[in-house]
């Protein structure tokens, strides 16, 4: 089956998120792949989890969203499953 998701991000600190911004699903569960994503972790945190850019240019500002629509494959159509979400930004290894 063909899922999808709306995930919106809300910058609720005090600081500018400078792009690009990143959305990683750690611990996505084996019977699903994400068919939009922009690439693999490489970091120690989080090893190979896959991510989709939320933002590619531009930033987000204290208060402001962003959405994203995560894209599922899962030819068993059982239960999706992935940990915490976590957001990285700026330059550098996701």
């Amino acid at each position: 089956g063909y899922y999808r998701q709306t995930v919106t991000l809300t910058d609720a600190g005090s600081t500018v998120l400078s792009a690009p911004l990143s959305l990683v699903l750690p611990g996505l569960s084996p019977n699903a792949q994400l068919a939009n994503r922009s690439g693999g972790t490489t970091g120690s945190a989080n090893p190979a989890s896959p991510y989709v850019n939320v933002l590619q240019s531009g930033s987000l500002a204290p208060g402001q969203a962003a959405s994203v629509t995560l894209e599922f494959i899962n030819p068993s159509q059982t239960t999706i499953t992935y940990g915490s979400l976590s957001v990285r930004a700026g330059i550098g290894s996701r």
